[in-house]
């Protein structure tokens, strides 16, 4: 399973987003996202995903350049979840460098623009985003009514997306584990690959999410376990970097391959 950090930003900060009584409550991590990207490149990060907090609540704050700095800094593929206002800013951002993007609110309003970015870019370019309140989107309504997630589902697999970014508005940010039943429905009714993202708390999650990898479960975003070092292997990493440094050898950092990893499909 590909294990995702993320880089949740707002004004320009690096912090993460907690589910609670307050619509949005934020912990800041760092004033220098472009740095907590280096370090998770470091760490083996495979692909990094970006969440653009500002622009899916509608703030005046622009921090593409900060994205685009992210993914000038690091040699790996960027996925980024944001509020893009036309089919213009997303090829924009393709062509930038920005190797995914994580629609949603343009799969209900904007399928024809979603259609043709799939057949201009690919659908490993394009992904869908489902966040999910009490089984339906969370803050996306059509009609002025609520929007079931497999329906929205089953819409972005009808355009020809292949992928589906999943989390939970109740489990978000708050350690208690993914919303599994959820993740399991979503799975068993479509073919979608799909990416976890949020709840995760511990490597027994992950073991968990890895028995769902035959449904399609192939891949995990984590925020708040990464940066509050909740995983065993991250302690080890840094003590044996510490201890090597110390006795004047080469940093395992400097022997990670600068190659240009595959892009994830």
């Amino acid at each position: 399973m590909l294990v995702i950090p993320a880089i949740e930003l707002q004004e320009g900060r690096c912090l993460r987003m907690i589910a609670s009584d307050d619509p949005y409550a934020e912990q800041v991590y760092s004033a220098d996202p472009v740095q907590i990207a280096l370090l998770w490149r470091k760490e083996n990060a495979r692909s990094i995903h970006i969440t653009d907090y500002d622009a899916i609540l509608g703030k005046p704050f622009d921090n593409e350049a900060v994205v685009r700095q992210i993914a000038e800094s690091v040699e790996i593929p960027i996925q980024l979840i944001s509020r893009f206002h036309s089919i213009e800013q997303c090829r924009t951002l393709l062509d930038a460098g920005i190797y995914r993007l994580i629609l949603h609110e343009q799969i209900l309003f904007k399928p024809d623009d979603v259609a043709e970015l799939l057949e201009q870019y690919g659908p490993s370019r394009i992904c869908a985003s489902v966040v999910s309140q009490n089984g339906n989107l969370f803050m996306i309504q059509r009609d002025g009514a609520p929007v079931p997630i497999l329906e929205f589902a089953t819409l972005a697999e009808n355009l020809g997306i292949r992928r589906l970014l999943f989390s939970d508005r109740e489990y978000d940010g708050r350690l208690l584990g993914p919303n599994f039943s959820a993740l399991r429905s979503l799975a068993e009714s479509t073919s979608l690959q799909i990416t976890a993202a949020g709840g995760v708390a511990s490597v027994q999650d992950l073991w968990r999410l890895q028995e769902m990898r035959p449904l399609g479960v192939d891949s995990v975003v984590i925020g708040r376990a990464f940066y509050e070092n909740r995983f065993p292997c991250q302690e080890l990493w840094r003590d044996i970097e510490i201890e090597r440094r110390k006795q004047g050898g080469e940093s395992w950092i400097e022997e990670v391959s600068t190659s240009r990893l595959r892009p994830p499909q």
